[in-house]
């Protein structure tokens, strides 16, 4: 029995381990969008400075997101293991959904680069997280989570007092697209309950907030 109950301890903490790790790798992930990165400049004699990270490389980390994070490997996320384990359940599925939403929609308050606007960026983000909606596939139930939570956090954002009035206006920019996205996706989906769901969730709060 005590053999039993070490091994069990022993796959508990690895098991733990591997999520931790991959949590890692989302954070790594998300501190190159809209983030800044050391440039050595050799002709000033290696001068040190920082710069805004490429948009080729914000695309890549977004890749990166779109693959493993918008579809967890549902391996590493099993409610029977997270029992059998004890491990704790802010570590679990919805909560690196939460940890994605809230860190892409916090970049909006370091505006727009040159060459990769708000808007582009945006757009990106919902490419990635609605792209069942764009080819009119079934919605999984993961990304449904997905999905909701990330509709959530736009109305409130677009309802909070921000200083940069433009993001006020970029979620809201945000929510049409998303509503106009859901009324073409209704049309060629057979989960119309789904779709309509989100489509009268939109409009009642618009209707709300007017």
């Amino acid at each position: 029995v005590e053999d039993d109950e070490m091994a069990r301890l022993v796959m508990g903490t690895r098991y733990q381990m591997m999520i931790r790790k991959f949590y890692d790798y989302v954070d790594q992930a998300l501190m190159n969008i809209r983030g800044r990165t050391e440039k050595i400049d050799t002709c000033t004699g290696n001068r040190r400075s920082m710069v805004a990270v490429s948009k080729q490389r914000q695309k890549e980390a977004l890749a990166f997101l779109d693959e493993y994070v918008c579809d967890p490997p549902q391996w590493l996320f099993r409610p029977d293991l997270f029992c059998r384990f004890q491990i704790d359940e802010r570590l679990n599925m919805e909560t690196v959904f939460m940890q994605l939403v809230n860190s892409l929609l916090s970049k909006l308050k370091f505006g727009s680069t040159i060459d990769y606007t708000q808007e582009e960026f945006l757009s990106d983000i919902r490419h990635i997280i609605f792209k069942e909606w764009e080819t009119g596939e079934q919605v999984g139930e993961a990304r449904k989570i997905l999905q909701r939570l990330y509709i959530k956090e736009l109305k409130k954002m677009a309802t909070a007092d921000h200083e940069d009035y433009l993001i006020t206006l970029w979620t809201l920019g945000e929510l049409d697209e998303i509503l106009q996205l859901a009324e073409q996706y209704v049309s060629r989906t057979e989960d119309k309950g789904y779709a309509h769901g989100v489509i009268n969730s939109i409009k009642n709060w618009k209707m709300k907030e007017q």
